[in-house]
């Protein structure tokens, strides 16, 4: 009698749940055509550059803008050699987000050093830094599309970030000095 009554108990659980569960909600395809992405990112990109515009204009920096979209200033010229592709250059820099808030710096994290045109820094960076001179100091704001993109750097860089760098540009290293 108790196992009757056991089997009576869990089979009248089972139908009562499979009652209140409620059912899946229909999934639906969300189909999206080649055209509306370009405008989509035409889009978030003219908001991007609507941004910097604004940050440009708070700060009061005369910049130029590389027909990329880059922005920068500089705001102390060298007097060495101009910057090739193929230069290993040393800098100097601290680099913030667009909000403000600082996430590396060379104080704390030691300088930049990389070679133009073979590193993992961005292409707005170096676009920038080929315009450039040894000893230049400048300002350089870099779109999410020409920085890390959506990706961020797995690290402090969020997705779509705007970059905002203070670079002092040290020196150009001889490739054999580095070890």
């Amino acid at each position: 009698m108790k196992y009757i009554l056991y089997i009576t108990i869990l089979l009248l659980c089972t139908v009562a749940c499979q009652n209140s569960a409620s059912p899946e909600p229909e999934q639906q395809l969300v189909t999206v055509t080649e055209d509306q992405l370009v405008e989509f990112n035409k889009a978030m990109i003219a908001e991007e550059n609507d941004h910097i515009d604004a940050f440009v204009l708070r700060y009061q920096w005369n910049t130029l803008t590389t027909e990329t979209g880059v922005h920068y200033w500089v705001y102390e010229n060298g007097n060495g050699v101009k910057i090739k592709t193929g230069d290993i250059l040393q800098c100097a820099y601290t680099l913030k987000l667009i909000t403000g808030d600082e996430i590396y710096n060379s104080d704390s994290d030691g300088p930049l050093i990389f070679k133009i045109g073979k590193s993992d820094q961005p292409s707005g960076l170096e676009e920038v830094l080929l315009l450039l001179r040894q000893g230049d100091k400048t300002k350089v704001v870099v779109p999410s599309y020409l920085a890390h993109g959506l990706a961020g750097d797995n690290d402090k860089i969020p997705s779509a970030a705007t970059l905002v760098y203070d670079i002092h540009i040290e020196k150009i290293i001889e490739p054999q000095s580095i070890k």
